[in-house]
């Protein structure tokens, strides 16, 4: 399996999906033109991850900006990590990083933290 590392642009994040260290990255916005499109692969890296995942993932999210298509597909990639760390098959941890003074995005983290059964880490930094 194959880490994969793709810059962000103006529209999409920059993504790290590193299989040997267990860890998911997104960074950045994500507007993209085709949300599903850009996450589709995304979702069939998780799939084949979850066949043998380490011990403990990390994912880490630090987002400047989303739009309403993006939190959808978000809400399925969370869904399917969801479903992973219920597997028992690896730990998951999410880190949840915004902005200090983006109470919206802190607010998305919360929110994101009541509804999904992963333990969350909400974390203010001064700049994403």
């Amino acid at each position: 399996m194959e880490t994969i590392r793709q810059e962000g642009s103006l529209t999409t994040p920059r993504v790290l999906l590193d299989p040997v260290q267990g860890l998911i990255e997104l960074k950045g916005k994500s507007i993209p033109e085709n949300s599903f499109e850009f996450y589709e692969p995304l979702y069939e890296w998780l799939a084949e991850y979850s066949e043998e995942p380490q011990e403990k993932t990390t994912v880490v999210l630090a987002m400047e900006y989303f739009n309403t298509s993006s939190s959808k597909e978000f809400m399925r990639f969370f869904q399917r990590l969801e479903d992973l760390h219920k597997s028992k098959k690896t730990s998951i941890t999410i880190q949840w990083f915004h902005e200090i003074d983006d109470e919206e995005m802190m607010e998305m983290g919360e929110s994101l933290k009541r509804e999904v059964e992963i333990p969350i880490e909400i974390v203010a930094i001064d700049e994403i």
